[in-house]
């Protein structure tokens, strides 16, 4: 409906309630007295916490045809980081939402509109001062926050994007496959095709697992190590979209059907 609204964590009250400039796909995220929301006609808002005035609001050029999403903005103490369905990640300042860096990772390519997609709607990661950042049609990046500059780039396509762990980026590829690169250099580390046309979910990092859903509803845990399976679970008959939330040992899994499941890893 194009609102963003807070509520008061005590009993749920309205504490306040503000117009976006088009529909809000992905979390709302909150840094101190910020909120941040990404809307699906490419522009990235920040509010004010305490009562949802607009403080400024940075504006990217969008596709004629895009997927139907948006990335989840990463909010840092220094700046904001976004992703954007023409290919190009940005940095941006807190305060006046002024770019200070940003690269294109994708170039659209192919005759038909479909082929020509190269979204940036997954996950994206923040580890050891390096952002990780992948597209659809396009490629997975890592990018140096101290100057913007990517350190490494290679091929790939996703649209729910990537975790990390044990030194590792796992990417969730679009056709299903789930694989381990190595954060340092790219390089492939493991790649399991028995999830492959199951719509994965990002991998999500719990002690020693990942966690991703798939469409038919079973939640997998994988071996970070080598991604051999350790357990599945039906947990919605309606399938999983939602990433997992982990907290602790603990797994917090919304199904499709809108049931909230909790697990805890022993």
């Amino acid at each position: 409906a194009g609102e963003l609204v807070a509520l008061n964590q005590s009993d749920g009250s309205l504490a306040w309630r503000t117009r976006t400039s088009s529909e809000v796909l992905a979390p709302p995220q909150v840094s101190g007295d910020i909120v941040v929301a990404h809307t699906i006609d490419g522009k990235i808002a920040a509010y004010n916490a305490l009562d949802g005035e607009r403080m400024w609001i940075h504006s990217a050029s969008t596709p004629s045809l895009t997927l139907r999403g948006t990335s989840t903005p990463i909010v840092t103490s220094d700046f904001i980081i976004a992703g954007f369905a023409n290919g190009r990640f940005s940095l941006l300042t807190r305060d006046q939402g002024n770019v200070i860096a940003g690269e294109r990772i994708a170039t659209a390519s192919g005759e038909s509109d479909l082929e020509r997609l190269i979204d940036i709607d997954g996950t994206m990661i923040v580890a050891n001062s390096r952002l990780f950042v992948v597209s659809f049609h396009g490629r997975l990046a890592s990018v140096d926050l101290a100057n913007g500059r990517l350190v490494w780039a290679r091929d790939a396509s996703s649209i729910a994007g990537l975790g990390e762990g044990f030194g590792n980026i796992y990417i969730a590829h679009a056709d299903g496959m789930l694989g381990a690169i190595d954060a340092a250099n790219g390089r492939d580390v493991w790649e399991i095709d028995a999830l492959k046309h199951r719509d994965i979910t990002a991998p999500v990092g719990t002690g020693s697992f990942i966690a991703v859903g798939d469409f038919e509803g079973y939640l997998h845990l994988v071996a970070q190590s080598d991604g051999r399976f350790v357990g599945r679970r039906k947990v919605d008959g309606d399938g999983l979209l939602s990433p997992v939330v982990v907290d602790g040992n603990r797994l917090f899994v919304l199904g499709n059907s809108g049931r909230l499941s909790v697990f805890e890893i022993q």
